[in-house]
């Protein structure tokens, strides 16, 4: 079968991510009694690399216009793996914390989003991996809006500076540097806020994948920590725009 693929700016090769759909659905295992087992015997690496294939899986389906539900379907045993690592006593990191509560936001798996927003910082913070405190802070920004936290009244010159960092850093910074003017706009309910973010996102992750290096991570293809805060704009009553490749707002409305 001929797939078709999405046009990125950063023109990722089809045939690769055409072979690694095929590695990814390999290593997510959909056996219950696998599952069960892995759970009893606390095995955390058994979830975590089910939890990552599968949102990797999701990632390539998207980019290879596969139907919604299909994508969703990844999606949602990705957060439920990610759930897995949670009750078998592991930590998350910050970055990990951000994909399964997005995930379970976009796959509209409520029971995991009460149960992922309600968590603390301590718990996504795995003493063994260091990420930079905006993470952290994007992390803390999600969970508040997941759980149904109130405005705040300085959102909006915290978005303004958020928006000029953001366009200052667009050849240096990470991709989730992107995200959190997104997420200022959305606790501020400014909706030209919003679009003038997505719009800077879009500019930003184009030139950060397009590096030959980063061309074909899974993050290239499909933002899922970016799309959950779309998800938490859409329950406050903004209408984002589904303009931007990386950000599929038509995944929301399934």
């Amino acid at each position: 079968m001929t797939r078709a693929m999405r046009a990125y700016p950063h023109k990722p090769d089809k045939t690769a991510i055409e072979e690694d759909l095929a590695t990814a659905l390999s290593l997510v295992d959909n056996d219950p009694a696998v599952i069960k087992k892995a759970a009893q015997a606390k095995n955390v690496s058994f979830f975590r690399i089910n939890a990552n294939q599968a949102r990797h899986a999701a990632a390539y389906l998207y980019a290879l216009e596969e139907p919604p539900g299909r994508i969703l379907e990844y999606m949602r045993k990705a957060a439920q793996r990610w759930m897995g690592v949670v009750e078998v006593g592991a930590e998350l990191s910050p970055l990990d914390f951000g994909y399964a509560l997005s995930l379970a936001l976009i796959a509209q798996e409520d029971a995991l989003v009460r149960r992922f927003a309600g968590m603390k910082r301590e718990q996504f913070s795995n003493p063994h991996v260091k990420f930079p405190e905006s993470v952290y802070r994007l992390a803390e920004l999600e969970a508040r809006l997941a759980s149904g936290a109130k405005d705040d009244p300085a959102a909006g010159e915290v978005l303004a500076e958020r928006n000029k960092e953001a366009k200052a850093a667009v050849s240096a910074a990470m991709p989730q540097d992107f995200i959190e003017p997104m997420a200022w706009a959305i606790i501020a309910k400014d909706a030209a806020g919003l679009e003038s973010a997505m719009q800077t996102h879009l500019a930003g992750y184009a030139k950060i994948f397009k590096k030959p290096s980063m061309n074909h991570f899974p993050e290239s293809f499909l933002d899922v920590w970016g799309l959950g805060f779309l998800r938490l704009a859409k329950e406050r009553g903004l209408v984002p725009s589904d303009a931007n490749v990386y950000l599929p707002v038509s995944l929301l409305g399934v």
